[in-house]
This record gives structure tokens, sequence and C-alpha cells, in this order.
């Protein structure tokens, strides 16, 4: 969020409504810029976490089901 207030209950309802950011006027572009590329790693880790954890759960059900397909084999 870009705006020109910069009273601390402006920046909290800000916050509180959803914004990821506060950034008041006149702002720095080298700061923007700064501020953004963080929230894109953010982003981007975010991502691959969540890619991590379906991967993490696919190998878990794997290993779940060959140990019971093993356990089936082994009464046989």
């Amino acid at each position: 969020m870009v705006t020109s207030k910069n009273e601390t209950s402006d920046i909290v309802n800000a916050l509180d409504a959803g914004a990821s950011d506060f950034i008041t006027k006149p702002f720095q572009i080298k700061i923007a810029l700064a501020r953004i590329n963080t929230h894109l790693q953010i982003k981007e880790m975010s991502a691959s976490l969540i890619k991590k954890n379906k991967r993490d759960a696919v190998a878990a059900m794997i290993a779940t089901y060959n140990h019971e397909i093993n356990n089936s084999l082994t009464i046989i």
C-alpha cells in the first residue's frame, strides 16, 4: 500500500485490512523496489514450501501403501 497517511493507526488499519506492506509518500524507489523484491522472495519460498509439502505427503502415502502391500504378501 502506498499512501500519504503515516499515523500508526493508519498503518495498523491497512495491515489489518490485508495490506502486505505500507509505504508512505513521498517514497524512494530503491526502498520500494527492495520491499517488492522481499515480497517476491516470500511468495517464491511459500510456493516452494507448498510443493515440498505435497511431495512429502505423496511419499508418505507411497510408504504406507508399500507397507500394506508387503504385509499382505508376507501373509500369503
